[in-house]
This record gives C-alpha cells, structure tokens and sequence, in this order.
C-alpha cells in the first residue's frame, strides 16, 4: 500500500465547501450594501433637486416680488426623465416638495 507524501496534498471536501460558504457570506453582505447606497444615492438625488427647487423658487419671489403664478414651469426645473418625478408647490407653507415617484421618495424644503 502506498502512503500519501506531502507533495500529494489538495483540498478536502470540507475545506472547498467551507471555502465557498465563506464566499456566498461575503457577496450576500456585498449585495446588501450596495443596495443601500443606491437607496441613498437615490434619496441624495431628489434632495438635490428639493434645494434646487427652493432656489429657484426664492429666486423668483426675489424677481417678482410675490409668489403668486408661482408653478414649477416658471422655476424651469427640468428633469432627465419628467415623468418619474413630481414637483407640489404649497404656497400657504411657503414649502415644494419633490416627488420619485418611482422609488416612493419625497422630499420638502422651504424657499
């Protein structure tokens, strides 16, 4: 009977199967990770575009003198895809409010 040398090593089963449990772990919590900072992202997104909003809002009141008019053609926000976003002007609280409508984001700000 011949005996094994060390020049015949390899991995066992236990060690292969261990090995890829550990590789599984690692890229569930890799995928978990990215998909909050894409929920973030996305949130950082539309809060960019509330800030905008304001701005432009503030502005035009500093121009006009009023809010009256006041819609969100005239602050001439435009979006790379209009239809994923809505913009709710609420004059009485001097806030807008920007909508995702697809991810169910909304953000307001004050101008």
């Amino acid at each position: 009977m011949k005996q094994a040398t060390k020049s015949e090593t390899g991995f066992t089963l236990i060690e292969a199967v261990i090995t890829g449990v550990i590789i599984a772990i690692v890229a569930i919590a890799a995928v978990v990770m990215y998909g909050g900072f894409v929920k973030e992202t996305r949130r950082q997104t539309v809060e960019n575009l509330a800030e905008t909003a304001a701005a432009a809002a503030n502005a035009y009141i500093r121009r006009t003198g009023s809010d009256e008019g006041l819609d969100s053609a005239k602050l001439k926000i435009y979006f790379s895809n209009p239809d994923d976003f809505t913009v709710t002007i609420a004059k009485g609280d001097s806030t807008i409010t920007i909508t995702d409508i697809r991810h169910e984001i909304a953000v307001t700000r004050y101008y």
